[in-house]
């Protein structure tokens, strides 16, 4: 065949097609497909921003990654977290305060999944954005930065870990504080009176009675005492007949409370004895330097603070001690160096004398409660015991208290907790007062006197209870360190489960009227006095039915702060 002529094809046979060469570098098909949350712009989610979301918002990065429901569900554990806080927020700032403080335990563990479920919801909605881009981190064309990436949520999920974890060490921490200072019914400080709210609580179905912690006794229920040894009885005098509510007295109207009300409200007040015991170097014993009654009217809010000189002579003793002396009255330390039969010696000359008092370690404090309520014919639902000479570094925990001094105070002989010689030197205006400061304050008494030591004690318990008050939520943060410092200072008979309640009512008091039962208003210091008992009850009667008190009232308002008095919250 001739080499120049060109076959024919056959017809019978298909020409067989050539395949294209293969081009080096990425060819059209092998882009990933637009995923469906790509804007029309062509942005792709950003891995980065959707962590952010979550962090903020968990589930919310889910829902911008195009993963709706799934971040509806993410959303829901948050949200119930949130809208239980918003709701106990809504009862008021007290009653946050006291949800947090009862379940503090559980706000430790409820904190713990927290950082686990947020973390949990940053990574997988970095995840899953980063899917829904192609891989690219930051969502935008180019190179992608998966180094940088990582950085930034290592940070997010370091600030996740270190916000829910400081708040899991607080709640913890101040569970175990608050435990330490407030017991139950079956853990009672056994050298404090029983309160009603635990007798009624521990009460048995077998036999009626109260079953008790060892070393507590029911108050009430002991045997008249034999006759202590020592006693002068001033002659000529009547004893105090310790009646409450002298006949005549204007009863103090009281709200009824519905059923399931706490024993310390059944009656519509609140009455909690206040004590400032002054142990300390170079002291012997514990003795009673400050008294105060705090009686708060629980459906209005109105209070009244009462105070009560140490050196009030023969208060008339409780009827279960009634019989230690002729008078009915304390009469211990008369004529002794040791002082006299002052208030404040009760304590101690119960505690001493073991044989002659009812109850157990609790007779100390039981025979002082039992002489202020006989004195006073105010039934304590409470006692707290506060040590002097340790509350600064409560103030100190809470950032110092902002106070107003009405009259200077300048003292050459105070001798401070430590017992050493200080001088005082505190100006006449507001002050921001640490816990040093704040103690020189309430104990000084040498420039003029017990009276007006009451004065200034009864002032700086209003202006704690307004800085508490005003503070409100934002003390959560400082609540262990100041529980921490209280757990160190502080004795009561406050049952755990009802402090949450006392801070709700904390939070409802208004300013106290304030009445001192000194001299200077007309009160003697002798009780034996025919008739000075009674005008001390009289005197409550009519502060308690809205007479105000000799001190001034709760529509006395202090001068306002200037601005640039520092922000204890």
């Amino acid at each position: 065949m001739d080499p120049t002529i060109e076959p024919t094809p056959s017809p019978t046979t298909p020409p067989v097609p050539t395949t294209p060469p293969v081009a080096a570098g990425p060819q059209v098909w092998d882009t990933p497909p637009t995923p469906p949350s790509a804007s029309s712009s062509g942005r792709t989610p950003s891995a980065i921003l959707a962590a952010i979301l979550s962090f903020f918002v968990p589930g919310l990065g889910q829902i911008y990654a195009g993963r709706v429901w799934r971040g509806v569900i993410v959303a829901i554990p948050q949200m119930v977290v949130l809208a239980i806080l918003a709701y106990e927020y809504g009862q008021g700032k007290g009653s946050i305060a006291g949800f947090l403080f009862q379940y503090a335990f559980a706000a430790g563990v409820t904190n713990v999944i927290l950082l686990v479920y947020r973390a949990l919801a940053v990574i997988d909605a970095y995840v899953l954005a980063r899917r829904a881009g192609g891989g690219r981190v930051f969502g935008r064309p180019g190179p992608a930065t998966v180094g940088l990436g990582v950085v930034i949520l290592s940070l997010l999920l370091v600030l996740d870990v270190g916000a829910h974890g400081l708040a899991a060490l607080d709640s913890f921490a101040t569970y175990n504080s608050s435990t330490a200072v407030f017991h139950g019914c079956d853990n009672l400080d056994p050298s404090l009176p029983v309160p009603a709210e635990c007798i009624s609580a521990l009460v048995t179905p077998t036999n009626g009675l109260p079953t008790l912690p060892a070393g507590t006794s029911t108050p009430g229920t002991s045997a008249t005492p034999t006759a202590a040894g020592a006693t002068a009885t001033p002659s000529g005098s009547l004893g105090p007949t310790g009646t409450p509510g002298p006949t005549g007295t204007p009863s103090p109207s009281v709200t009824p409370m519905p059923p399931g009300t706490p024993d310390w409200a059944a009656d519509g007040r609140l009455n909690i004895l206040l004590v400032g015991s002054d142990a300390g170097p170079g002291r012997v014993g514990a003795r009673a330097d400050a008294t105060h009654v705090a009686s708060v009217d629980i459906a209005t809010g109105r209070s009244v603070l009462f105070s009560l000189p140490r050196y009030l002579q023969y208060p008339p003793l409780p009827p279960e001690d009634a019989g230690l002396w002729p008078c009915g009255c304390f009469s211990g330390y008369v004529g002794s160096p040791a002082g006299g039969p002052y208030l404040n010696a009760i304590y101690t000359w119960a505690t001493d004398h073991p044989n002659d008092f009812p109850g157990g370690a609790d007779r100390g404090w039981r025979a002082y409660q039992g002489t202020v309520e006989t004195l006073l014919g105010l039934k304590m639902d409470f006692i707290v015991i506060v040590d002097l000479n340790g509350f600064a570094q409560a103030i100190d925990a809470i950032g110092g208290i902002n106070i107003y001094v009405p009259e200077p105070v300048y003292d050459t002989a105070y001798v401070n907790e430590f017992n050493n010689r200080e001088l005082i030197d505190i100006h006449a205006g507001w002050q921001h007062m640490d816990g040093h400061v704040a103690l020189m304050y309430v104990r000084s008494r040498h420039q003029d006197g017990d009276i007006e030591r009451l004065a200034r004690q009864q002032n700086f318990l209003r202006a704690l209870q307004d800085q508490m008050a005003a503070c409100g939520v934002n003390l959560l943060p400082k609540l262990p360190a100041l529980l921490d410092a209280v757990q160190k200072l502080v004795q009561t008979n406050i049952p755990f489960d009802q402090v949450p309640a006392l801070i709700d009512l904390l939070d409802r008091t208004k300013k106290p009227a304030r009445e001192e039962f000194t001299s200077d208003n007309g009160f003697r210091e002798d009780l034996t006095i025919p008739g000075m008992v009674q005008l001390f009850q009289a005197t409550v009667q009519a502060d308690l039915a809205g007479g105000g008190g000799s001190g001034g009232g709760d529509d006395t308002p202090d001068p306002t702060p200037p601005p640039q008095l520092p922000n204890s919250c």
